[in-house]
C-alpha cells in the first residue's frame, strides 16, 4: 500500500502514523522541535540541528531553514543556483513522476506525491492542482485537504487554506495538527476568536504542543487578553526556556501591560538567544506613546528608532503624531522623508502594519484618513460582533463627521460589552458635549474620574462640562485639581480661559490662551477663542495675526493630510546604476503590480526618465516629486525603452487602489475597492480592474449576483479584461447560469487558447448541463495544457 506523506507541520509529530519506538526514547528533541515548529526564526531552526545532526525532524528542520534563510550555494553551483547533479536528480523525480501520473491517471497517492514534490520545490498552483485532483477522486481524502491547505498558507491565502482544513478536520477530527492549521489560518486572517478556539481545541488533543500554545499565546495578544496569553508564553517557557520567540512575544506583552523592567529581561533574554533587540529602550517609548497618544514621547523615540531600525515604520509614527500636535512644517519633512522610503521598501505598504487593525484606524482617524478610518473600523466590527474598539473607532468617526447621536448610540451598544470602560466612557462624554448634553457628559467623566482619580484630561473634560451646564464653581475645582496634577497641560489653560470668560473677565481669559498657546502654540482652538476675545476687546490688529495664523494652519494641514494619501503609479524600480543601461540616468522598472504603469503600457526593463516635465535621475527622484503629484490627474511620463525614447500618459491612483488590487486578502478588498473607485479620478483600465477585484471580493463571500454587476461593468470599460471575462464565467457557472458561463469561457479561451483554466471550468460547466463527451474533450484539452499561463485568480 502506498504510504500517503503529509508536508510541514504534519511531519513534526508524524500525527498519523504515530512516533516509532526510536522516537518515543527522544523526549526532549520532541519537546525541543515542538517549541520551535512554528517559528519564524532561523536561528531556531539552526540550534535544533546543531544539537540534533541525526535527528527525527532534521529533513524538516532543513525545509524550513531554507524557507527562513536559503543556505548559500555550494561551488559547484549553476546560475540558477542549484548544484548541476541535484538538478538533474530532481528533474528525473519529476519525469519519473509525470510518467507515472500519465499511466495512472486516477491514482491518488502518485498525484498527492507529485503535489508534495511541486510544493517542496515551492511551485505551489501546481501543487494545489494536484491536490485538488486527489479530493476529486477521493473526496474522503484527508491528506488532500490538508496537503491544499498547507500549499495556500504558503501562498497566503488564508480563507481558503481554512476551508480546505476544516474540511480535513470533518475526515479526521482527532488529528490535533489540523486544528493547529486551521488556527493559524484563522489568526492570519484576523478571525482571532476562530484561531483561540482551534488552537485550544488542538491542545486538548497534544496538550503538550509548545508551538500551537505559543499560537495561542499570540491570538490573545492580538485579542487584547494580555492575562491568558502571558500564562500560555510562561508555559511554553517553562517547558523550552531557550525559545528566544516566546521570550520576545512575552516582553512585548510585558511591555504592553506597562510592566516595562520585566520586558525588559525578557527581550535582553531573547538578544541572547540570538534574536537581535534592536533599540529596546527606543522602541518602548516609540510604540507605548504611539499607543497611550503621548505624542512628543512617540516622536523623540521614534526619532531615534527609526536610525537604528524599522526606519519607515517608524517615520510613519513621527509624522502622524507630528500631524496630532499641529507641527505640519516637521510633518511634512517627515512624509518627504517616507516617500523615498516607499519606492524601495516593497515589504511596507503605506501604514498596513502599524499595530493592530484599530491602531492603524485610529492612525487615519486623527489624520484626517476619514474614509479609510471608517473602512477599518466597520470591516473589524462585521467580523467581531463584540469589538469595543471598533465600535468606539466608528463613534470617533461618526464624531468627526459631526454626527454625535449615532456615536452615542454606539458606545451606549459597547458599555454593554464585557471589559474596561474607561475610555468608552470619555468618548461617549465628549460625544454628550457635541450633542450640547453637558449634564450626561459630567456623569460619565464623573465615572472615569472615580476610577482615576488623578486622570488630568478627565478632570479637564469635566470641568469644561461643568462651564458648559452653567457650574462655574464646580469648573474652577476641576482646573485646580488638574493643573496640582500636570500644570504643563495646555487643555488646563483652555478651561480657565473660558471660566475667566465666563465670570465677565476677557483680559484675562486672553491671558489664559496666551498661556495655553505657550504650551501648544498650534492649537486652533485657542487662536479661534483669542482671536473673537480680541475682537470683542477692540484689538482688530492682533485679532487679524490670530485669524491668519489659524488660515495658515488649516491651509498647513489640508497640504500635510493630503500627503499622507499617496499617489500610487504601482511601480517597484532601482536607479539605473543597478541596471544595464549605464548611459542613460533614470529609473528602471524592476517589476510592476496591475495599475496605472501597466494600464499605460510600460513594461519590466524600460528607463524613466521624466515625470510630469522634470527630469528624473534616481529612483529616489521619481518617489520623491511623485508625492506632490494629483491623484487621478494624467501626467507625462518619458522613458526609453532598448534605447528607443516613448512617453506615456498616466493618471495616478492612491494608496487605496493598492489595497484594492491586493487579491491575497479578498476580505478587505471589497471596501478599499469602494473608496477608490469614488474618490481616485481612475483611467478606464484602471477603473475597470477596481470593478473586477471588488467583483472577485463578492465571488469570494458566495455574493454572486453582485458579482456578476461588477465583473459586467468591468468587462464594459476593457473588453480585453480576460480575468474579469473568466471571473464572471465562474461567478455564473456557481449561480447555475452554466450556459452563460459557457460563453464567458469560450471567449477566454479564444483569446488564450492554452488556459487550462479555462478549458476545465467549461468542462465542469458541460458536465453540468449534461453534456458528458464536450466535457471529457474540454478536461483532456485542460490535461494537455497544465502548466501553461492562465488568467483565472479564483
Amino acid at each position: 500500500m502506498h504510504k500517503t506523506f503529509f508536508i510541514a507541520t504534519v511531519l513534526l509529530a508524524s500525527v498519523l502514523s504515530g512516533p516509532s519506538p526510536a522516537q518515543t526514547n527522544s523526549a526532549t528533541e520532541i519537546e525541543f522541535w515542538r517549541s520551535i515548529s512554528n517559528s519564524t526564526d532561523s536561528a531556531e531552526f539552526e540550534a535544533y540541528l546543531k544539537a540534533y545532526p541525526s535527528g527525527q525532524f532534521t529533513d524538516l528542520a532543513k525545509i524550513r531553514l531554507s524557507k527562513l534563510k536559503p543556505a548559500s550555494p555550494p561551488d559547484n553551483t549553476t546560475a540558477s543556483g542549484a548544484t548541476e547533479s541535484g538538478k538533474i536528480a530532481n528533474d528525473a523525480s519529476l519525469q519519473s513522476m509525470n510518467d507515472r501520473v500519465r499511466r495512472e491517471s486516477k491514482n491518488s497517492d502518485i498525484l498527492n506525491d507529485r503535489g508534495n514534490w511541486y510544493f517542496k520545490n515551492k511551485d505551489f498552483d501546481k501543487a494545489i492542482a494536484d491536490y485538488t485532483k486527489v479530493v476529486e477522486i477521493k473526496p474522503d481524502s484527508f491528506a488532500g485537504f490538508f496537503n491544499r491547505g498547507l500549499a495556500y498558507q504558503e501562498k497566503s491565502e488564508h480563507l481558503r487554506a481554512a476551508a480546505d482544513f476544516s474540511r480535513a478536520i470533518e475526515r479526521k477530527s482527532e488529528e490535533a495538527v489540523a486544528w493547529s492549521s486551521r488556527g493559524w489560518s484563522r489568526f492570519m486572517a484576523d478571525d482571532t476568536t476562530g484561531a483561540i478556539t482551534d488552537f485550544t481545541k488542538a491542545l486538548e488533543l497534544d496538550r503538550n504542543n509548545t508551538g500551537t500554545r505559543l499560537n495561542r499565546g499570540k491570538a490573545y495578544t492580538k485579542q487584547g487578553d494580555y492575562v491568558r496569553a502571558l500564562a500560555d508564553y510562561d508555559r511554553v517557557i517553562e517547558v523550552a526556556p531557550q525559545s528566544a520567540h516566546a521570550h520576545e512575544m512575552r516582553g512585548w506583552t510585558l511591555v504592553a501591560v506597562g510592566r516595562y523592567e520585566d520586558g525588559q529581561r525578557d527581550l535582553a533574554k531573547m538578544a541572547s538567544l540570538g534574536q537581535p533587540a534592536y533599540g529596546i529602550i527606543h522602541g518602548f517609548g516609540c510604540v507605548d506613546g504611539w499607543k497611550k497618544r503621548i505624542f512628543a514621547e512617540t516622536i523623540a523615540n521614534c526619532t531615534a528608532l527609526s536610525f537604528i531600525d524599522d526606519r519607515t515604520l517608524n517615520t510613519i509614527r513621527r509624522r502622524d503624531a507630528l500631524l496630532s500636535i499641529g507641527e505640519y512644517e516637521r510633518a511634512a519633512t517627515a512624509q518627504r522623508q517616507i516617500a523615498p522610503m516607499m519606492a524601495t521598501d516593497s515589504y511596507l505598504r503605506d501604514d498596513s502594519r502599524e499595530g493592530t487593525v484599530e491602531d492603524r484606524g485610529l492612525a487615519a482617524l486623527e489624520t484626517g484618513r476619514l474614509e479609510y478610518a471608517k473602512w477599518i473600523f466597520a470591516t473589524n466590527n462585521k467580523q467581531y460582533s463584540q469589538d469595543a474598539r471598533s465600535r468606539v473607532g466608528l463613534a470617533l468617526v461618526h464624531l468627526a463627521e459631526n454626527n454625535p447621536k449615532a456615536a452615542i448610540e454606539l458606545l451606549n451598544e459597547v458599555m454593554g460589552f464585557k471589559g474596561d470602560q474607561l475610555g468608552t466612557l470619555m468618548v461617549r462624554g465628549r460625544a454628550h458635549m457635541a450633542n450640547k448634553s453637558p449634564l450626561d457628559a459630567v456623569i460619565d467623566f464623573s465615572a472615569v474620574i472615580e476610577a482615576r482619580p488623578n486622570d488630568v484630561e478627565a478632570r479637564v473634560a469635566r470641568g469644561s462640562a461643568h462651564l458648559a451646564g452653567g457650574a462655574t464653581d464646580k469648573a474652577k475645582l476641576d482646573a485646580q485639581h488638574a493643573m496640582n496634577l500636570n500644570p504643563r497641560l495646555a487643555g488646563i489653560y483652555e478651561l480657565r480661559a473660558g471660566i475667566a470668560e465666563a465670570e465677565g473677565d476677557k483680559e484675562l481669559a486672553v491671558e489664559q490662551l496666551g498661556e495655553a498657546l505657550l504650551r501648544h502654540r498650534n492649537s486652533l482652538s485657542a487662536l479661534k477663542s483669542r482671536a473673537r476675545l480680541l475682537t470683542s476687546l477692540g484689538q482688530v490688529q492682533s485679532a487679524r495675526r490670530d485669524e491668519s495664523q489659524v488660515e495658515q494652519l488649516s491651509h498647513d494641514l489640508e497640504l500635510a493630510l493630503r500627503a499622507s494619501r499617496r499617489p500610487w503609479f504601482g511601480i517597484i524600480f532601482y536607479d539605473v546604476n543597478a541596471g544595464e543601461a549605464k548611459d542613460v540616468k533614470g529609473a528602471v522598472v524592476k517589476s510592476q503590480y496591475e495599475g496605472p504603469a501597466s494600464h499605460a503600457g510600460l513594461e519590466q526593463g524600460d528607463v524613466i526618465t521624466s515625470l510630469d516635465g522634470r527630469q528624473i535621475a534616481s529612483g529616489t527622484e521619481f518617489a520623491t516629486h511623485a508625492t506632490t503629484l494629483e491623484i487621478g490627474k494624467s501626467v507625462r511620463i518619458a522613458y526609453t525603452r532598448n534605447g528607443v525614447e516613448n512617453d506615456a500618459l498616466i493618471a495616478p491612483a492612491s494608496s487605496d487602489y493598492e489595497r484594492c488590487n491586493n487579491r491575497s486578502d479578498w476580505a478587505h478588498v471589497r471596501e478599499a475597492c469602494t473608496i477608490s473607485l469614488k474618490n481616485d479620478g481612475l483611467d478606464t483600465k484602471t477603473r475597470s480592474s477596481a470593478l473586477a477585484n471588488r467583483g472577485g471580493s463578492f465571488h469570494e463571500a458566495n455574493l454572486y449576483a453582485p458579482a456578476i454587476a461588477d465583473l459586467t461593468a468591468a468587462i464594459e470599460l476593457n473588453p480585453k479584461n480576460l480575468g474579469a471575462v473568466h471571473k464572471r464565467g465562474n461567478a455564473k457557472a456557481k449561480s447555475g447560469d452554466h450556459i452563460g458561463a459557457i460563453v464567458d469561457f469560450d471567449t477566454d479561451i479564444k483569446a488564450l487558447p492554452n488556459d487550462q483554466y479555462a478549458f476545465a471550468d467549461r468542462g465542469d460547466s458541460y458536465r453540468r448541463l449534461g453534456q458528458c463527451e464536450t466535457a471529457i474533450s474540454d478536461f483532456e484539452a485542460a490535461l494537455k495544457h497544465e502548466g501553461s499561463e492562465g488568467m483565472s485568480y479564483s
